[in-house]
């Protein structure tokens, strides 16, 4: 699982941080991950992130990493493109660089149910965007993980994915795309 982008209290890692902590509880068998990376405001830090941080047990410590760093080009690439899914457990936002990004690599989304991602969900399809209503918990994390085991639709040829994926470093003429997660069935980070 990966969240990157500024760090802000609005996109509320705290709550994934939890969601994630209660959910691997739960289901100590998985080997799944929690990969935080983004550079945390100066201006205003997300205080409830870093309790979050601070709240977990020793035990899961090792299954969640937090890079306080803004990736280059080439490193986000990777990181999306391994994502099984990325987590946006945004509060009240107009737009989300992040969520288009990760659709471009067909990196499939979990996200708060606002309008942005609802209308976002409405053109690419209910498959490539799970979402939950106003504060994540464990069961909407495990219900999009389960989702991303699926097959799902490839989007890419109505278009709108072709195009996204032009703008995306390292997805130009020659590059490799992301596994088709069409075909992908093991759970993934």
């Amino acid at each position: 699982l990966l969240f990157f982008g500024s760090i802000v209290a609005y996109k509320r890692l705290g709550t994934l941080v939890r969601a994630f902590a209660d959910w691997v509880a739960r289901n100590p068998e998985t080997s799944t991950t929690l990969r935080i990376m983004g550079k945390m405001s100066q201006n205003a830090p997300d205080t409830d992130f870093l309790a979050a941080l601070e709240e977990i047990p020793d035990d899961l410590r090792a299954r969640i990493t937090y890079e306080d760093r803004f990736l280059d080009e080439a490193e986000l690439a990777r990181e999306v493109a391994r994502a099984q899914l990325v987590v946006l457990p945004y509060g009240k936002v107009l737009n989300s660089g992040s969520a288009l990004y990760a659709l471009s690599l067909d990196t499939p989304l979990l996200a708060t149910r606002i309008a942005l991602f609802e209308e976002l969900r409405s053109e690419v399809g209910e498959a490539w965007i799970s979402l939950f209503d106003d504060t994540l918990d464990a069961e909407a994390l495990a219900q999009a993980i389960r989702a991303t085991r699926t097959t799902r639709p490839l989007w890419r040829t109505s278009g709108w994915g072709r195009g996204a994926r032009r703008g995306v470093p390292g997805m130009g003429r020659g590059a490799k795309p992301a596994p088709n997660r069409a075909t992908r069935s093991s759970v993934g980070s």
